[in-house]
């Protein structure tokens, strides 16, 4: 027997509640390296991977993309660490943020680079 699935409501540009599956919400990457997409917004991304993976987080503001109010949820569900380097700019003052398996993070653009921690086991690299 397959599990049911899952459901999402939310609101669209008229305020008017949606009802839409999953598979829409979620960004599901297997590979070893991915830049985060304007696209990205409101989605969880996912990374499965044995390696480590490289993930680019692109300038916000820049192409009037990744602007104030833009933020995706990312999680690490592979063995391999996932480390989020933006381009420009600095996750809560560091220079990268580390998710080990299981862990993940909350990424806002706003006035000043801001992550809220949602997961387990994240970590800070160097420049905090």
């Amino acid at each position: 027997m397959t599990a049911p699935a899952i459901g999402i409501l939310y609101c669209d540009t008229t305020n008017v509640v949606q009802a839409t599956d999953q598979k829409r919400l979620v960004n599901a990457q297997t590979g070893t390296s991915y830049t985060v997409l304007n696209t990205d917004r409101g989605k969880l991304v996912t990374f499965t991977n044995g390696s480590a993976v490289a993930v680019t987080l692109p300038q916000a503001g820049a192409s009037a993309q990744f602007t104030k109010g833009w933020f995706c949820d990312v999680q690490n569900r592979g063995a391999g660490a996932v480390t989020i380097t933006p381009t420009t700019s600095t996750i809560d003052g560091a220079a990268s943020l580390v998710l080990v398996q299981n862990a993940g993070v909350r990424i806002f653009s706003g006035d000043v680079p801001v992550v809220v921690e949602i997961g387990r086991q994240a970590s800070i690299a160097s420049g905090r």
